[in-house]
């Protein structure tokens, strides 16, 4: 079974609520006549928008987890033999690597909600069969 973890909707939702808003102090900046200097940070904040709620955040198989960078490039691959070379402690992932632990650099308050309680639940659960 896969899992494609999503990043929290709400941050994509106020990153483009936040670029409408300088879109429209631009507006105002350049009917004044002034140039509207805010107008790049507003497309940079759209985009962060964008990618935030297009953008998987990672996935994860029976053999890997994949990490993506928010453009949506593979940032890190983690083999694993099975869902039980995870595990979730503090609200942070870690991949067991033979003896040793190594936390994944994941994040919940970045994590859709219901992704992450699946998630746990599924890693929880392979921790106890």
């Amino acid at each position: 079974m896969e899992l494609q973890i999503r990043y929290k909707r709400s941050i994509g939702i106020a990153l483009v609520l936040a670029s409408i808003t300088v879109a429209l102090d631009s507006l105002v900046v350049g009917i004044q006549g002034q140039f509207p200097f805010s107008l790049f940070s507003g497309f940079v904040t759209l985009y962060g928008g964008i990618l935030f709620l297009k953008n998987p955040y990672f996935r994860v198989s029976k053999h890997e987890l994949v990490l993506y960078k928010l453009i949506g490039q593979v940032d890190r691959t983690y083999s694993l033999k099975s869902w039980q070379d995870l595990s979730v402690e503090n609200d942070r992932v870690y991949w067991k690597n033979g003896n040793d632990s190594e936390k994944i650099p994941i994040y919940k308050w970045l994590v859709n909600e219901g992704d992450w309680e699946t998630l746990k639940t599924r890693i929880q659960g392979s921790s106890q069969s």
